[in-house]
């Protein structure tokens, strides 16, 4: 179990990782009225692997680019179980594979150590 709070964007992300059943949980809390981002095992945008909450109200996976939101993975492995906006915040809960076996994706250790996450948010909707 891992959670990162980020106040300049008004972010915060709880990941729990279920090695017996090869399960990611992620709950990601986030204004309404922007989209934002996490992405995981890197510190710079560009190549990132990264799940992206947008404006839309859509969730997916993403290669994010070079001051660019990047393009969505081809092969999206995640599933949103809930999505409920509070008060002006938006939270979604999704699960995914844990191990996804593909290259573009991120695959969650199962064992304790430290993984490196950026965040980013915008006004305007993504589109890649």
């Amino acid at each position: 179990t891992a959670s990162f709070t980020f106040p300049d964007s008004h972010q915060s992300v709880d990941i729990k990782v279920y090695p017996d059943m090869n399960e990611v949980e992620i709950t990601f809390t986030g204004p309404q009225d922007r989209w934002y981002g996490i992405g995981f095992n890197s510190s710079q945008m560009s190549g990132s692997y990264a799940i992206v909450v947008d404006t839309a109200n859509t969730v997916n996976e993403y290669t994010l680019g070079f001051y660019s939101p990047g393009d969505p993975l081809a092969e999206q492995t995640i599933d949103l179980t809930s999505d409920v906006v509070k008060d002006g915040m938006r939270t979604v809960k999704l699960t995914r594979p844990a191990l996804t076996f593909n290259s573009d994706a991120y695959d969650f250790p199962f064992v304790t150590g430290n993984v490196s996450v950026i965040s980013s948010f915008g006004n305007e909707q993504p589109s890649g």
